[in-house]
């Protein structure tokens, strides 16, 4: 979740440089509105998309966190204390709390809006509502409803109502309560403060050239700085101080030519290469020494490898099998290269087929063949036992077939029990010393029982099995 957050936060960042250095000025609001409100939410599930014409080899660091099965009695476990009960994921408290806050924050604002609509003299017309405030010089809009306070004079109810209704037609206020929904949702990423800023801005501007009101005249209303309004970032109102330079250099500035909308191109070499990392996917594994370990296809491997086995007996294969390190690799948390993990699972294969040819009382089996996605599983199977061995000060020993991958969904049903934590790849002494008791319990139980360590995306089942 944190690295999805900041994939969001850096691509919304990315196209926020590319608005501020090429587009901002320009006098296309339309399109920079789109733009804005587009970006932003594009940003949001660019994560998530993964095209096969942009994929590449990468590293297996981003693999997916697997649900494991250890046996019991293969991991030997330290000092134990106390059992404890299931830890709660404090982790998610701030974020919980803030988005809480920034809700009733939110429900507040639209009190303080609800509030005014009912102090007010409302007058329905045809495409909205105009709300008469008693003894103010408020002017501002929300959705259909055009506010204005009665100390404002006939000339400028008249030019404001022109201005408000530009916001009410094109639905600004809608733009806004979509960032005022993000702001609850991710109140800790300040972009969203600044997309909702900028966007307002632009409303402004649509709303200046839209309203067809006399530019001197507007200059005068601008200067005026009469109007008050409501501390409400979801509103349109007409006049905001840290606006009012900027309204007025964008009244003066002329159109922008026409060719200015190349400049909106820009965005796709960001938006290609922004694609061609999320696409990236594991074809191939970088070995240790980072040179990349693809030089051959899953066939190639095997036809190579069964080339070299294929005159090989029971006992020669057995001799051969002997006298590669591979195998005792298998039964520790060092990770083989591809062509190595084939070997190993060819040889294997054969080894049992020749046993099941020689001993009748050998159960027959169908043995499956290596496969890239099998290797990147057996990589991830190494990466988690090497996080286990770090955080739990556990060792591991354990032979290749003894081990199964599962889904990373837990069930919960059956005789499993489930820990939680805070982060299973950093477990904290306290979570450690609770979780080695669990275990120690798990040890009383009936064969099947497990106990299931999770973090709620990263899942480990230890069950026992004798």
């Amino acid at each position: 979740m944190i690295r999805y957050l900041i994939e969001i936060m850096a691509f919304q960042l990315g196209f926020l440089i590319i608005y501020d250095l090429l587009l901002k000025k320009e006098t296309f609001f339309q399109w920079n509105r789109a733009y804005l409100i587009g970006a932003f939410s594009l940003a949001m599930v660019l994560p998530s998309i993964s095209l096969p014409v942009f994929r590449s080899t990468v590293t297996p660091d981003a693999l997916l966190y697997p649900h494991f099965l250890i046996q019991l009695d293969e991991v030997a476990l330290g000092p134990t204390s106390e059992a404890s009960h299931d830890t709660f994921p404090w982790a998610y408290l701030i974020p919980i709390t803030g988005s809480v806050l920034a809700l009733i924050w939110f429900v507040v604002k639209l009190t303080k809006i609800r509030r005014l609509r009912r102090q007010g003299l409302l007058r329905k017309h045809v495409d909205h509502y105009q709300i008469q405030l008693p003894d103010s010089e408020t002017a501002f809009s929300f959705f259909k409803n055009v506010f204005l306070g009665d100390r404002l004079t006939g000339s400028q109810k008249a030019s404001i109502l022109k201005h408000e209704l530009v916001h009410v037609r094109q639905w600004h206020s809608l733009d806004l309560l979509f960032f005022e929904l993000m702001r609850v949702m991710f109140w800790f990423n300040p972009l969203v403060y600044i997309y909702q800023k900028k966007t307002s801005e632009l409303h402004e501007y649509l709303a200046d050239t839209g309203s067809g009101v006399p530019k001197k005249e507007q200059y005068q209303l601008l200067l005026s700085e009469t109007f008050g309004t409501r501390d409400i970032s979801f509103i349109n109102p007409f006049y905001k101080k840290s606006l009012l330079k900027k309204r007025i250099d964008m009244l003066r500035k002329e159109p922008s030519g026409q060719l200015n909308k190349f400049k909106y191109l820009w965005l796709l070499p960001f938006l290609m290469g922004v694609l061609l990392y999320t696409s990236c996917e594991e074809d191939g594994i970088l070995e240790e020494n980072g040179k990349q370990d693809v030089t051959l296809s899953d066939e190639q491997l095997i036809a190579t490898i069964e080339n070299d086995i294929k005159g090989l007996d029971l006992n020669g294969l057995q001799v051969y099998m002997g006298t590669h390190d591979i195998y005792r690799k298998m039964g520790t948390i060092d990770q083989l290269t591809k062509e190595d993990y084939f070997l190993f699972a060819m040889t294997s294969k054969r080894h049992m087929e020749l046993l099941m040819e020689r001993y009748s009382d050998v159960k027959k089996r169908q043995l499956p063949l290596p496969t890239t996605q099998r290797y990147l599983s057996y990589m991830s199977r190494q990466k988690a036992f090497k996080s286990l061995d770090k955080n739990l000060d556990v060792s591991i020993e354990r032979r290749f077939d003894l081990v199964a991958m599962e889904s990373n969904v837990v069930d919960g049903g059956g005789a499993a029990k489930t820990f939680s934590v805070i982060n299973t790849a950093d477990l904290t002494g306290q979570e450690v010393r609770a979780f080695n008791a669990e275990i120690e319990a798990l040890k009383s139980l009936d064969k099947g029982s497990s106990l299931v360590l999770t973090d709620g995306k990263t899942s480990y089942t230890i069950s026992k099995r004798d």
